[in-house]
């Protein structure tokens, strides 16, 4: 038996089968369970003690009444009462005009965590005063749009020039989960890419740590000293003068994959920091996050959400 079994939603709460939770749980801490209609603080101990939860959101959820009992079910409080609407992305969803298009396909979505698809010269989040029309700022309007407004925030983050698939938490449970599961490599992030050239081998490993640039801010560059870094790269199409090349993180270094692919001599079309060339058919760097393998941070099961194929390679335009 799993969770998604003896789990739903009502409004701001979790509801729980607290027969069914029981029989989820080894039977030492089993034999530990406070009764049926348990204080809270006991139930609070006990639900530390089965490893389930993520203790700092239980401790949280605790600390403001948010744990009950209706019956046979047990209540979390998983979904916030509005304290995050005053976080800045929700201001600036606020901000903007009534009749606001998203402007960000929604990919995948359920009661713990959605995919949204980012457009080209769109910041995940902002950076500046004047930046509003973010990715971020897409993820509140169409949280406050919703019937429950929850809190959003993204998981990752793509360059403001990469197009594709970013991730975003529900509410506190599934971020902590997401958060640890992206520290643990458990989230694999794929691309797909147009580079300069033609590469030597049809596919193989980059293996080389990155660093900040000392001489040009905001740059990347291959340095001994720096992060351990690792891009797998396999190519898909050979052109004239560039190739098609599918690429996944196993690291998640700013800038990786432009880094990489420029320091073994094929620079991403179009992305002049990194040396690669402007070409016609492609106004920007050719790199799009076009996959996304994650564990559902509640329910386990694994999640597999792909965007559309980019512009670029769909018209196949590029001289």
């Amino acid at each position: 038996m799993q969770l998604n079994n003896i789990i739903s939603r009502s409004e701001q709460w979790l509801v729980i089968d607290w027969p069914l939770l029981l029989l989820l749980v080894e039977p030492e801490i089993r034999r530990q369970a406070p009764e049926l209609g348990a204080h809270a603080h006991d139930v609070f101990r006990w639900l530390i003690q089965t490893k389930l939860f993520p203790e700092k959101w239980i401790k949280r959820i605790f600390s403001i009444g948010g744990i009950r009992w209706k019956e046979q079910h047990l209540l979390l409080l998983a979904y916030s009462q509005g304290e995050f609407t005053e976080e800045v992305h929700f201001v600036d969803a606020r901000s903007l005009p009534p009749d606001t298009d998203m402007e960000a396909k929604m990919l995948y979505e359920d009661d713990f965590c959605f995919v949204l698809s980012k457009p080209v010269r769109m910041p995940v989040h902002k950076s500046s005063d004047s930046q509003i029309r973010t990715l971020d700022t897409m993820a509140a309007l169409y949280s406050l749009r919703s019937e429950h407004p929850f809190p959003v925030r993204h998981i990752h983050r793509l360059d403001g020039d990469t197009t594709g698939v970013v991730l975003y938490s529900k509410n506190d449970w599934a971020q902590l989960r997401l958060d640890e599961a992206m520290r643990e490599g458990q989230i694999e992030r794929h691309y797909i890419a147009a580079v300069h050239g033609q590469l030597s081998t049809m596919e193989g490993e980059i293996n080389k740590p990155i660093a900040k640039d000392r001489f040009v801010a905001g740059k990347r560059r291959v340095a001994a000293h720096g992060d351990p870094s690792i891009t797998l790269y396999r190519v898909l199409q050979v052109k004239s003068s560039y190739s098609i090349v599918a690429l996944q993180l196993l690291t998640g270094r700013t800038h990786q994959i432009r880094v990489h692919m420029s320091a073994i001599g094929h620079p991403l079309l179009g992305d002049i920091l990194y040396g690669g060339k402007q070409m016609k058919g492609i106004s920007h760097q050719a790199l799009h996050a076009y996959k996304l393998i994650f564990p559902h941070p509640v329910l386990g099961n694994q999640i597999i959400v792909e965007a559309d194929p980019p512009d670029w390679l769909e018209k196949n335009e590029i001289n």
